[in-house]
């Protein structure tokens, strides 16, 4: 309930306020449709105030790091880290805490799932748990939401988190093992869906550099529409849900795999997302791809010249321009890393025709396409290349 009136959630996964170019990604969401943001942690004050103008409430995240082998020194069995930790958090909730844009408190994600040994999970349990009583006696006017990974967490949940208020889950693909354990387990806890969205690599097929292949922006689009039938369907024990994501570019197996927009631009998930959020019709669609291909993808020589060929549509018969890039692909899907481009000499052979060089330096990238159509909307499409050694 938000103001005496319940509270549907029609959200989308926005970290930033504004972009590197100074794009206003709140007013976005708002264009878009919805009535919330989420974060991950640590957005200022500014932020919740950004969102307010755009009428937009704010699932406020708060970070903790899960215990990998591949991560640093801390551990939730040290009583030192936790005390600092724990002095942090409730420090930030008692600054954010009676801003009038605030929703609830997205405490954790996917934490429980990627901490990988036993005791560390253990205590991490119990520290959650105690920040969650801590949040509740400092702030007893805003619930609290643990984000699992789809349903791996949820046992943990289940063990270490009986304060908690609401059940998160992030889906990419379907809900329905998340809705089954819930009601198997007989499980009394509202459900909020606090990130939804394309498949991810981990279910796609790979290409023959051993890549996940990146599906197509209107591909992705058909899965954004699925997932909130779902949710719309379930709405008696679903509070709805945040689509992922709106922001700078994730350089997450790929840089376009998750994001609904590019920039300023639109893509097609997002029109798609309009429509469910506000049933009302696009007044123009981004152009469509319908493949893309390459001379030569794989045992690519340093410096060496490929051409690429693509073959689009615009539903509005806008006319289409095309640009090319070359960038980096990211070595860990779970951490977000920065983007390395590559400059490349591109030679236009005609529409969607061109021929580029591949990097110098012995590795795995992407070639990506853009489509915009003089209206603020993009579709893009990519696909690996090998330079050998």
């Amino acid at each position: 309930m938000v103001n005496g009136k319940r509270f549907f959630v029609f959200g989308v996964g926005c970290q930033q306020a504004h972009g590197e170019k100074g794009e206003d990604y709140l007013e976005m969401a708002h264009a878009m449709g919805a009535n919330a943001v989420r974060t991950w942690g640590d957005a200022p004050l500014s932020y919740l105030d950004q969102a307010k103008k755009n009428n937009l409430m704010v699932d406020l995240g708060i970070w903790l790091d899960p215990i990998r082998e591949t991560g640093g020194k801390e551990s939730y069995q040290d009583a030192e880290f936790r005390q600092n930790l724990m002095h942090k958090i409730l420090e930030y909730v008692h600054a954010m805490k009676d801003h009038p844009a605030l929703l609830l408190w997205n405490i954790g994600n996917e934490a429980l799932a990627y901490t990988e040994d036993p005791k560390e999970k253990a205590a991490l349990g119990h520290f959650l748990e105690q920040v969650i009583k801590n949040v509740h006696e400092e702030d007893p006017n805003h619930p609290v939401v643990y984000s699992c990974s789809i349903d791996r967490d949820l046992p943990d949940v289940e063990k270490y988190l009986p304060s908690l208020d609401i059940v998160g889950t992030n889906v990419y693909g379907t809900i329905s093992t998340v809705f089954n354990w819930m009601h198997n387990e007989g499980n009394k806890k509202p459900l909020l869906v606090t990130e939804f969205g394309p498949l991810g690599s981990w279910s796609c097929a790979k290409d023959k550099n051993k890549i996940p292949y990146d599906p197509m922006d209107h591909l992705k689009s058909v899965e954004y529409a699925s997932l909130w039938r779902q949710i719309i369907s379930a709405h008696d024990v679903a509070l709805g849900g945040f689509a992922f994501v709106l922001g700078d570019q994730r350089n997450q197996d790929s840089l376009t795999w998750y994001n609904i927009n590019y920039g300023d631009l639109k893509r097609d998930a997002f029109w798609t997302l309009y429509k469910a959020y506000t049933r009302k019709k696009p007044s123009n669609r981004p152009p469509k791809f319908s493949g893309i291909e390459l001379s030569k993808s794989t045992a690519l020589k340093a410096g060496q010249e490929i051409e690429v060929t693509v073959t689009a549509t615009d539903p509005d018969r806008d006319t289409i321009h095309y640009d090319y890039f070359i960038a980096s692909i990211a070595s860990d899907p779970l951490v977000v890393e920065p983007a390395k481009f590559y400059p490349a000499e591109i030679n236009v052979l005609g529409p969607g025709h061109a021929r580029l060089t591949v990097p110098t330096e012995p590795g795995n990238y992407r070639v990506y396409v853009e489509a915009t159509d003089g209206h603020k909307n993009v579709a893009i499409i990519n696909h690996s290349i090998q330079v050998a050694n």
